[in-house]
């Protein structure tokens, strides 16, 4: 069966954030461990990690078409002793990998980070957190979530 045109950018994401490991060249192993609508909190054997989620996607219609405006939710967290500097390492990462090609192979119009926010639990481990939105526009035919337009 053929997958939606939102469930190909999905699939996209996840395997460009994939690519944040040391090894690739980036500050952190955020992608070492990926999750979509991870409903728990991440645990301390999933770090680092990052869950993702695409809560939103607005659509406007034109004449037989729809522009879509997806927002991708990414929760990722790092144990570490740096605390803050982690997590801006974490957004940079985030931000040099959508950079490779923001219109994820094609499938998208273009990709804005729009906001991050950064959070660091100090409670028996140091936990560096960031929440960050991304939003991805792309068109589909109109009533066809399945093909591009």
């Amino acid at each position: 069966m053929p997958e939606t045109l939102r469930q190909q950018i999905v699939d996209a994401i996840e395997q460009r954030m994939k690519m944040i490991r040391q090894i690739n060249g980036y500050e952190t192993d955020i992608g070492e461990n990926i999750f979509w609508w991870l409903e728990s909190p991440l645990a301390i054997e999933d770090l680092p990690g990052m869950i993702c989620r695409d809560r939103v996607n607005k659509r406007s219609a034109g004449l037989g078409i729809y522009d879509n405006t997806m927002q991708v939710e990414i929760e990722a967290k790092n144990e570490g002793s740096m605390g803050s500097e982690d997590v801006r390492n974490i957004i940079a990462d985030i931000e040099r990998v959508v950079a490779l090609d923001e219109t994820w192979g094609g499938l998208a119009f273009g990709t804005e980070i729009v906001e991050d926010e950064i959070m660091v639990e100090q409670n028996e481990y140091t936990i560096a957190a960031v929440k960050l939105t991304l939003t991805i526009e792309y068109r589909t035919v109109r009533f066809d979530p399945y093909t591009q337009a």
